[in-house]
């Protein structure tokens, strides 16, 4: 399993590592990479692995401050992205996992709901839920061939939605409705006066 983005509590992790423990209990080599920027907040989450009985510790692996071809490299081997943050704008970390065919476990919020869809490209699960958490990711480790089909779902989003030339088509038409409204104002204020 993998964990990506800012190692800070804010973004779910307390809830990850409960829901590790019911992860654990039924599958004992499961590996969970935490991987991201170190900030102040970051001892915090620190704190909360040391207070994870010593076995389960073991199971965790805690980088900071991955370079690209690191978060590359772990993204082509995990089972999973899991990203339990309620607080997300986009999530670009799951564009990246699709990218390696890696299917990814959200929270069921409303920005999410625009980008994975539950049980084709990805599992949405209900916040601030540790049960619901590990009962997705044991799901993802015990059905690989389940989860193999979301990532790979999940990479045909990225080539029909978020290639290069798909974002810069994207801006391009929002680009010109811009212009062409702004031009549209301009007309009618002129017609006013």
């Amino acid at each position: 399993l993998f964990r990506s983005g800012r190692k800070v509590p804010e973004k779910g992790l307390g809830a990850l590592l409960t829901a590790m423990h019911g992860v654990w209990d039924r599958i004992p080599d499961a590996r969970l990479i935490l991987a991201g920027a170190r900030t102040v907040k970051t001892r915090a989450v620190d704190a909360l692995i040391r207070k994870l009985p010593a076995e389960y510790q073991q199971r965790i692996r805690s980088l900071d401050n991955v370079s690209e071809a690191q978060k590359s490299g772990l993204l082509g081997e995990a089972r999973c992205l899991v990203l339990p943050s309620v607080q997300e704008s986009f999530g670009m970390v799951l564009v990246e996992a699709w990218a390696h065919e890696t299917p990814v476990i959200v929270m069921d919020i409303p920005v999410m709901r625009t980008i994975v869809h539950h049980n084709s490209n990805g599992l949405r699960v209900a916040p601030d839920c540790p049960e619901a958490l590990g009962q997705a990711i044991r799901a993802m480790l015990l059905e690989p061939e389940r989860a193999m089909q979301m990532g790979q779902n999940g990479r045909a989003v990225v080539q029909k939605r978020f290639v290069w030339s798909r974002v810069a088509e994207n801006y391009e038409r929002a680009y010109y409705k811009a212009m062409a409204r702004r031009a549209d104002r301009q007309e009618k204020s002129v017609a006013v006066c």
